[in-house]
C-alpha cells in the first residue's frame, strides 16, 4: 500500500515580548571599547527580541539563568504550541511524540518533561531531547521527527527548538565576547509533523549530514572558572571553513534524488551571521534574492540558533511564492563543524 511521506502541516513561532535595537544591548551591556562596539553597528542585525529587563539590568548567575531560563521556554513553548496547533484544530492531548532541541538550556529532567503538564500533552506522549548539538540541531531534530512518523503513520508530532540565547550569556569588554553578544536572539520554532495527504504542505523527501574534518574547535562552549558559567567562541575561520565544504553535502543529497542544483526553487538557512550568509550565496552561486527569506530574519531576529530556520521557512510561507512541484532545501550549520540538510517538495 501507498504510503505518502511525512509533511510539515504548520508552523508556530513565539519570542520574548522586550525588543531591543543593537545599540540598546551595547547600552545595556556596557559595551564601552570601539573595538567592541563595532560589532554591534553592522547593519545586517537592527534588532533582537531577548529575555532581558530594559530596566535595572545587571549580570545575572549562572543557576538564576538557568532558572529564568526554565519559566521564560514554558511560557514561549506554549504561546509557539498552541499557534502551531491552532490552525489545525488540535489540543496538546492530540500530539503522540514530541521532539525537543535546545543549545541555551542544559537540562535535567529535560524540557520535554517540564512541559508536558503544564502545556497539557498526555502522560504517555513519547519524548525525545536533543541538547548542546547548536545551531544546526533543529534539522537533526526534524530527521528524528520525520522518521519516528515513517513508522507511526497515523500520528502527530512536533518539533520544538526553543532558544533563550540570552540565558547564556557573559558580560565583559573583549571583542569575543561582543560578536556572541551582538548576534544572538531568542525564539521558540514548533512544526507540525503527520504523514498525511494535504495539499500545498511540504513533503520531507530526505536528509543529509557532514561534519567538515578538522574543525572541532571553530565553535564550542569553553568553561569560563573566572566567570563560574559557560562561554560561547565562534572562531574567525568558521565562515571560511562553511562555504568551503557546503557544496559536499548538497551535491550528496541532490545526486541521491537525481536532481540539480537548478531544479531547487527555494532556499531555506540558518540566519548564523552575515559573513557565514555571503560565503555560501558566493559557494552556491546564489542570486541576493535567493536568502531573502534567512537574511530578513536575520535582521529582525539575530541568529536564533536551531530555531532559525523554522523562522525562514515561515518567511517563505508568508510570501506566497511556493508552488506545487517545487523543490526546496533546508540547510543548517553548527558545532562540529556541521553542515545539515532537507529536501523538501510541495
Amino acid at each position: 500500500m501507498h504510503r505518502s511521506t511525512p509533511k510539515i502541516l504548520s508552523l508556530g513561532l513565539s519570542h520574548p515580548q522586550n525588543k531591543f535595537s543593537q545599540n540598546e544591548i551595547a547600552t545595556l551591556m556596557n559595551v564601552t571599547s570601539e573595538k567592541s562596539k563595532r560589532f554591534f553597528k553592522h547593519e545586517h542585525i537592527e534588532s533582537r527580541y531577548l529575555t532581558l529587563s530594559k530596566n535595572n539590568f545587571a549580570e545575572e548567575s549562572a543557576f538564576n539563568l538557568r532558572e529564568k531560563f526554565k519559566k521564560n521556554a514554558i511560557e514561549l513553548i506554549g504561546v509557539a504550541v498552541e499557534r502551531a496547533l491552532k490552525q489545525k484544530g488540535l489540543s496538546p492531548s492530540d500530539i503522540d511524540y514530541i521532539c525537543c532541541v535546545t543549545s541555551t538550556g542544559f537540562l535535567v529532567p529535560g524540557l520535554s518533561a517540564l512541559i508536558l503538564e503544564p502545556l497539557k500533552f498526555r502522560n504517555n506522549t513519547q519524548r525525545l531531547d536533543i541538547v548542546g548539538m547548536g545551531c544546526n540541531a533543529g534539522l537533526n531534530g526534524l530527521n528524528a521527527v520525520a522518521s519516528w512518523v515513517n513508522t507511526n503513520p497515523e500520528k502527530k508530532a512536533l518539533l520544538i527548538c526553543c532558544e533563550l540565547c540570552s540565558s547564556i550569556y557573559t558580560l565583559d569588554d573583549s571583542e569575543s565576547t561582543a560578536l556572541v553578544n551582538s548576534l544572538f536572539g531568542d525564539g521558540v520554532a514548533v512544526a507540525l509533523v503527520e504523514q498525511k495527504e494535504e495539499s500545498g504542505k511540504a513533503s520531507i523527501l530526505g536528509f543529509e549530514s557532514y561534519l567538515i574534518p578538522d574543525s572541532l574547535p571553530m565553535l564550542r562552549f569553553d568553561w569560563d572558572e573566572e566567570k563560574n558559567r559557560y562561554r560561547f567562541f565562534i572562531g574567525k575561520e568558521t565562515p571560511k571553513f562553511l562555504a568551503r565544504e557546503v557544496e559536499r553535502p548538497l551535491t550528496t543529497l541532490l545526486e541521491r534524488f537525481n536532481l540539480k542544483k537548478e531544479d531547487i526553487s527555494h532556499w531555506i538557512v540558518h540566519s548564523g551571521g552575515a559573513s557565514i550568509l555571503d560565503g555560501i550565496e558566493e559557494k552556491l552561486g546564489f542570486k541576493k534574492s535567493d536568502l531573502r527569506h534567512t537574511r530578513t530574519i536575520l535582521k529582525n531576529y539575530g541568529n536564533i540558533s536551531s530555531g532559525s530556520f523554522l523562522f525562514s521557512y515561515q518567511e517563505l510561507l508568508n510570501e506566497g511564492s511556493v508552488k506545487k512541484g517545487d523543490y526546496g532545501i533546508m540547510i543548517t550549520m553548527g558545532p562540529g563543524l556541521t553542515i545539515e540538510m532537507a529536501l523538501l517538495t510541495w
